[in-house]
């Protein structure tokens, strides 16, 4: 653990050498609830990211049809600090108190349920889930979830369950679970 934490403070550092770092929204990341870091929009922007198109469901069968979505794999975020093994986990957060914790499964295989345009499900795709910073390439509004929200992405423009798609992000928690 010791030198992965080593390895985030490198990481952060060199994105302040860079000039990557230049204040903005922050976002709190927290490394199994030992120790934690703080990136803020443009650092977790200085990562890989990924774009694809991604619908959702809400709770009442209401559905918001796929928009294109850019941000960083949490996979990304989730090796900023741990190996990802068959019990790794995660917790997200936001900032008014939504919690969720996604599965192996989930944040790694992509399993997530999938619905057509009226509402029933389908056999799901390739998906990935990110955290996204951009939806329609312009910046999430706050008013919206923004600046950073969860997202399911994937080549066949997935509709999937709306619980999942996180907004107003502020915390990320890598967890194990116990199999």
């Amino acid at each position: 653990m010791d030198r992965n934490i080593t390895l985030l403070c490198l990481i952060v550092g060199m994105l302040c050498i860079a000039g990557c770092i230049t204040g903005g929204d922050e976002v709190s990341v927290t490394l199994d609830g030992e120790s934690s870091a703080v990136l803020t929009l443009s650092d977790i922007k200085a990562l890989p990211a990924v774009e694809g198109y991604g619908g959702r469901k809400n709770s009442v069968g209401q559905i918001t049809l796929p928009m294109h979505y850019k941000g960083v794999p949490v996979t990304a975020l989730y090796e900023l600090d741990h190996a990802i093994a068959g019990d790794s986990a995660f917790r997200i957060g936001a900032t008014d108190g939504y919690l969720a914790t996604f599965s192996y499964n989930q944040f790694v295989n992509g399993m997530f349920v999938v619905y057509d345009e009226e509402g029933n499900e389908i056999p799901a795709g390739e998906l990935t889930l990110i955290l996204a910073y951009e939806e329609n390439g312009k910046k999430i509004p706050e008013e919206y979830g923004g600046p950073l929200r969860l997202a399911v992405i994937g080549p066949e423009a997935p509709i999937t369950d709306g619980h999942w798609w996180i907004r107003f992000v502020s915390t990320f928690e890598a967890v194990n679970i116990e199999q």
